[in-house]
């Protein structure tokens, strides 16, 4: 435990607990990391091992993992998240604005600002209450439910559902759309396979597809289909 300042903690073993008052500014270890408790600073921390917890209060900038990320909590200013392995849970409620990752994302639960979410795996659910501009994955997204503001959904795998009250401006897959509810402002469409069911109240200005439309409902405007 300390207090202070401690700069860097360079370890290629298991590390069990970090509990940190002051600021941790570089934290590399190639081993088993369990639990982070920092109430400052975290700014650079880069795994190749397990990473368990992390309870971040207050600004933890880049976290760098090739392993799997089990839960990450942040109330302060997580910025930077890449991995390449597993992320289980994260819950933001701050502002994390990139989140780079090429496994298995399973929950995202984020009350802040998500800008930028690029995944190569599967990403399960995605809640976010806050600010979602970029979602990019080359899997299946099994289900989204943004309230605000879902400004791209790019996706070459399956899109199973989702659930949009604000404004998703364009959504681009490759595969299988099967439900979507769009209660704002969904302006452009775009998919190479079918699309099972839509339901737009607000305005669809651009809806292109080169596979099967089974059920369109828009009780607003459509422009171009």
């Amino acid at each position: 435990m300390g207090v202070g300042e401690m700069k860097h903690l360079l370890t290629t073993g298991m590390v069990d607990n970090i509990m940190d008052e002051g600021e941790i500014k570089h934290l590399l270890t190639t081993g088993m990391l369990d639990n982070i408790m920092v109430d400052e600073k975290l700014n650079y921390h880069p795994a190749t091992g397990m990473v368990d917890n992390i309870i971040d209060e207050e600004e933890m900038k880049h976290l760098l993992t090739f392993g799997m990320v089990d839960n990450i909590m942040g109330e302060g200013d997580m910025k930077h998240l890449s991995t390449t392995s597993m992320v289980d849970n994260i819950v933001g409620e701050g502002e994390l604005e990139n989140l780079s990752t090429n496994g298995i994302v399973d929950s995202i639960i984020d009350l802040g600002a998500l800008k930028h979410f690029s995944a190569a795996g599967i990403v399960d659910n995605i809640m976010d209450e806050g600010e979602i501009i970029h979602l990019f994955i080359s899997y299946m997204v099994h289900n989204t439910m943004d309230e605000v503001e879902l400004k791209h959904l790019s996706a070459i795998g399956m899109v199973d559902n989702i659930i949009q009250e604000g404004e998703m401006k364009h959504l681009l897959t490759n595969d299988m759309v099967d439900h979507i509810m769009d209660k704002g402002e969904m302006k452009h469409l775009s998919t190479t396979s079918m699309v099972d069911n839509f339901v737009c109240e607000g305005e669809l200005k651009h809806l292109s597809t080169t596979g099967m439309v089974d059920n369109v409902m828009v009780e607003g405007e459509l422009k171009l289909f």
